[in-house]
């Protein structure tokens, strides 16, 4: 049974992160003030990604904003991580003893660790990556300029934004988050996933 939403919690840390309204508030996490009042009388749930958005917005971690929300902080489910992402945008993937908490059940994905400070401000060192092989598609207008999980025709595995080169998909261009790593122009893919989530190293 969910407990009460700690309304008194919200408020403090929308103050302490130095929004004079509500308003301003809702306009940052993307909602407007009915949905927020929503949120926090508890007649609205939060979804994943809104979760995330407050705790970005806050500066909070997600689990703090879901025990403020009435959750039990206990309801997280382990799963095992499943490699680093290195440097040169390298995805290695390996079976290793570390456990990752997350709040929802089931999850059939790969969890991968930053490695490397390279890739910041989108990434630092330390966060958590979740994609799924089921997300693999050949519908690559779909990814343009979008950062994903790619699959080499050379088994390599590799972060990169996506572009693809021509009209008939067969080729595409992956450019780098990190400006050390020169693009690669042209190539042929085997596959390519787009990233479920991305938990911040502060946040497990």
């Amino acid at each position: 049974m969910e407990n009460k939403i700690n309304k008194k919690w919200f408020i403090q840390a929308i103050n302490d992160a130095g929004f004079k309204t509500m308003m301003q508030f809702a306009d940052a996490v993307d909602l407007d003030s009915i949905k927020l009042s929503n949120i926090l009388s508890g007649k609205r749930k939060l979804k994943h990604k809104e979760i995330k958005k407050f705790s970005e917005v806050l500066c909070k971690n997600i689990t703090e904003i879901r025990i403020a929300l009435g959750e039990d902080a206990s309801d997280y489910y382990e799963y095992f991580l499943n490699g680093f992402l290195n440097e040169q945008d390298s995805i290695e993937l390996c079976r290793l003893d570390r456990k990752i908490k997350l709040p929802f059940t089931l999850y059939a994905g790969n969890l991968i660790e930053v490695n490397t400070n390279s890739y910041q401000p989108f990434l630092n060192h330390g966060d958590i990556i979740g994609y799924r092989f089921q997300n693999i598609s050949n519908d690559y207008n779909s990814y343009i300029n979008r950062i994903m999980i790619v699959g080499l025709i050379n088994g390599g595995i590799v972060l990169k934004k996506f572009f693809p080169t021509n009209l008939n998909n067969d080729l595409c261009t992956l450019m780098s988050l990190s400006v050390n790593t020169p693009p690669i122009i042209n190539s042929k893919i085997l596959w390519a996933a787009p990233i479920d989530f991305i938990i911040p190293n502060s946040n497990h």
